[in-house]
């Protein structure tokens, strides 16, 4: 599956459902990149999931042009956040086979694909849900977030939404503020993008009170301008929606503790910075791709990182808390360029 988002939490939930269903995922933050990776090597993938509203190019724009390069075969399928039907009938018109709705379902989604025509290698999900782990438990509620909806969407792994839920405060924490601060400016329609990104990352992580006001809030952005105290109506009920799932985030990540000490150790042989040059190398790699697998390659590496550059540890590990893939490659290449000293 080739999935195309510019979120990035969305594009992580999106990991995690399909992943659990058996499919090998590849990302591409906007359509620009998209079309280029099927240019590529399109017979690598056997459907396409495709955000509508994304910069560079979006997904109308970036379906076009994969259909101008010969893929009327390569199944399409929209995601949307809206329940506008006019969206609907624009990402048909454009060439896209179906759509469906954010947060993914995986029912819905398996059988979308069934009828695109979309094919299967694997035999797909088997029911089974992914452990727990890191021994982490989970409220039994949490203020205004449906965890029923939500935990699904990660195969039960708590420890997953619990640091997806804690990166909700860095991503959209200012989200009121700046749809207010485009309101101000008379910008109504940056005001409705901002609603817009609210909604799909709340809608996944459950938080449903937030999305669906963010929902309204985009709806009314999208009306009569002489309409305005209705969208700062909306916004302040938003307001207090998001404050409110804010606080439960900060309640729910873990408190912050001193970096555990690197163990003692001699210094690092040739053949350890050989191999470490080699795990950069692949962990580049998977960044430029904005592959989730970089996260997990990532820890596999944290304690070589500890005991042959420790300097640079923390800035990455930050980097890659908040999913910034674009600095952490930054780091990663200034690393490499320090090992090919060592």
């Amino acid at each position: 599956m080739l999935v195309v988002e510019d979120n990035v939490l969305n594009r992580e939930v999106a990991h995690y459902v399909l992943a659990h269903a058996g499919a090998a995922v590849d990302f591409a933050p906007d359509g620009q990149a998209a079309v280029a990776m099927l240019a590529e090597d399109a017979s690598r993938y056997d459907a396409v999931l495709m955000d509508l509203q994304m910069p560079v190019m979006d997904g109308y724009e970036a379906t076009a042009a994969i259909r101008a390069m010969g893929l009327s075969a390569l199944p399409v399928i929209a995601m949307t956040a809206n329940a506008f039907e006019e969206d609907r009938r624009r990402a048909l018109d454009a060439g896209m086979d179906d759509y469906i709705a954010k947060p993914v379902d995986l029912d819905e989604l398996v059988a979308t694909l069934e009828r695109s025509g979309a094919r299967a290698r694997t035999a797909g999900t088997d029911g089974v849900t992914r452990p727990m782990e890191s021994g982490q438990r989970m409220p039994a509620r949490i203020s205004g977030v449906d965890l029923d909806a939500a935990l699904p969407r990660f195969g039960g792994n708590v420890a997953a939404f619990a640091a997806l839920f804690g990166r909700f405060t860095q991503s959209q924490g200012g989200a009121a503020d700046a749809i207010r601060a485009s309101l101000a400016a008379g910008d109504r329609v940056g005001a409705s993008h901002a609603a817009h990104r609210l909604r799909g990352v709340a809608a996944n992580l459950g938080a449903t009170e937030v999305a669906r006001l963010a929902l309204e809030l985009e709806q009314a952005l999208r009306g009569d301008a002489a309409a305005a105290p209705a969208p700062q109506r909306l916004l302040l009920e938003l307001d207090r929606a998001l404050h409110q799932v804010l606080d439960a985030a900060r309640d729910l990540a873990p408190p912050d503790g001193p970096a555990p000490a690197p163990d003692p150790a001699p210094s690092p042989s040739p053949t350890g910075h050989a191999a470490l040059r080699h795990a950069l190398a692949h962990l580049l790699d998977l960044l430029h791709n904005n592959n989730m697998k970089a996260i997990a390659q990532f820890e596999s590496m944290r304690p070589a990182l500890a005991r042959q550059v420790p300097a640079a540890l923390p800035a990455l590990a930050d980097a890659l808390a908040v999913l910034d893939f674009d600095g952490a490659a930054r780091l990663v290449r200034g690393i490499l360029d320090m090992e090919a000293k060592a």
